[in-house]
């Protein structure tokens, strides 16, 4: 298997029991909050074997720094895995501290957890929207808010993977071998299939190509011009929305506002928040006219889109 290989299988999405969720911030009156979600330790393992089989994988624990003042521990967490084309393991590193619950036990989970990001496995998650959940006991995720987090991680996994997201399969190499001849019998195993495989397309595939350089040679009349000219009649000044995501009020139960990612002439982009929900706010609607206030909660601050009016384009005659 190729590094390539290995990578996209690595960072193939996770089923919604491989995900946890925990607090980030919890809102002053502790009856909600900003929710973060991670990959189980156990869910990391599983891939692992899953895509290198047991023997294709190592981790390491080394001692990283002590904190005297708050009496905690550090750690790095290496986590190897066998190359067979560059016949030697690659290790990347990550740390973490101990935790609050269970600190060496989850300081050795956390940094695990932290490695292997570093391969790309649950690195999709960073690019989740802001999410808000109930709490109860003023600590813990309402069972009630889980379907609500299922579907943020689905719509997630629909955006950055499609509808047929990849699923990593298991490796059938029969009984594994020691970690040390792991890599062996793969390599014996690939060249015995591989040849027969390549075999057959290496004919089929070139009538294709020349089919359908000659279906596509007529149709190149590039359409997106002059859309792009129309978008200089937009009034200076003015807001193009790129992205927009529904999240939960914290004080307004069972309401939603939006957040809206905003690009302006010169093509920079930031974050605004509306109140409430509007179905004419999606991506690639021009916005004018907008009252954009700074608001700022301790050491967060965010934009909030308080006035704002739809610009209507008119269409080329």
């Amino acid at each position: 298997m190729t590094i390539q290989e290995i990578s996209a299988q690595l960072a193939a999405p996770f089923a919604d029991s491989d995900i946890e969720w925990r607090y980030s911030s919890i809102s002053k009156d502790k009856t909600s909050g900003l929710v973060v979600a991670y990959v189980t330790n156990r869910a990391i393992q599983n891939r692992l074997d899953a895509v290198l089989g047991i023997g294709g994988w190592k981790n390491e624990f080394v001692p990283w720094h002590a904190d005297k003042k708050n009496n905690k521990e550090s750690q790095l967490c290496g986590l190897s895995i066998w190359i067979e084309e560059r016949n030697e393991w690659l290790t990347k590193y990550d740390g973490a501290d101990d935790s609050e619950t269970e600190p060496i036990k989850g300081g050795l989970s956390d940094s695990m957890k932290r490695a292997a990001v570093q391969w790309g496995i649950g690195r999709y998650l960073y690019e989740m929207d802001n999410v808000y959940a109930n709490t109860e006991k003023e600590k813990f995720i309402k069972r009630s808010e889980y379907g609500k987090l299922n579907a943020a991680h689905q719509a997630l996994v629909a955006r950055l993977f499609g509808s047929k997201a990849p699923t990593p399969k298991p490796q059938s190499n029969g009984t594994p071998p020691a970690e040390t001849q792991a890599p062996a019998p793969q390599n014996q195993q690939k060249p015995q299939v591989r040849p027969t495989q390549q075999a057959r397309p290496a004919v089929q595939p070139q009538p294709r190509p020349q089919a359908q350089s000659v279906q596509n040679a007529p149709a190149t009349p590039q359409a997106p011009a002059p859309e792009r000219k129309q978008q200089n009649t937009v009034p200076p000044n003015s807001y193009k929305i790129l992205r927009v995501a529904t999240v939960a009020n914290i004080k307004r139960k069972n309401e939603n506002d939006t957040k809206l990612q905003l690009e302006n002439a010169d093509g920079k982009r930031f974050e605004v928040y509306v109140y409430y929900t509007n179905p004419q706010l999606a991506p690639g609607v021009v916005l004018t006219d907008c009252k954009i206030t700074t608001i700022k909660n301790g050491d967060i601050v965010f934009y909030l889109l308080e006035e704002y009016t739809i610009y209507e384009q008119q269409n080329a005659a």
